[in-house]
């Protein structure tokens, strides 16, 4: 849970008429360690850029060298976190 993990990373996707953009911030004790934010194709819709998010911040977890005891990704994306959970 956020409240209790170490690191606590947020992530989001959005579309405007010209630009898809997703982007993930890290943070531990109230400090922002990591932040990441990519351009995605105009074709890509904003399921696909907060699903890319949730990738993002599993990525970057994974390639942590010293691991935290624990991470929590918050997302603001039901679509996304449904789509997890019935893999």
């Amino acid at each position: 849970m956020e409240g209790t993990a170490e690191v606590s990373i947020c992530t989001d996707g959005s579309k405007t008429e010209h630009h898809v953009g997703v982007g993930m911030v890290a943070v531990k004790n109230s400090r922002e360690i990591y932040i990441e934010t990519q351009r995605m194709d105009i074709e890509c819709t904003v399921f696909q850029a907060e699903f890319r998010g949730i990738v993002m911040a599993v990525d970057w977890i994974l390639n942590q060298r010293i691991n935290s005891a624990s991470y929590a990704i918050i997302s603001n994306s039901k679509a996304a976190l449904i789509a997890i959970a019935n893999r």
